[in-house]
């Protein structure tokens, strides 16, 4: 007799931990795309304070 309840349990818990992976990996995606971000601001950042020196300079 084929039991039921073991295939189940089985997908059940192969569903489930799909599923954990799945959003830690979003969660770690979402976390290097904002240090990224990060990044890009002081980029930013230093790139505008290099223009002003710039600007200072040329005056």
């Amino acid at each position: 007799m084929v039991d039921y309840k073991k295939l189940y349990h089985k997908l059940f818990n192969d569903i489930t931990d799909v599923i954990d992976f799945l959003q830690k990996s979003q969660i770690d995606v979402e976390e290097m795309y904002l240090s990224m971000g990060d990044e890009d601001e002081e980029n930013k950042k230093s790139e505008k304070v290099v223009r002003l020196a710039d600007e200072k300079d040329n005056r």
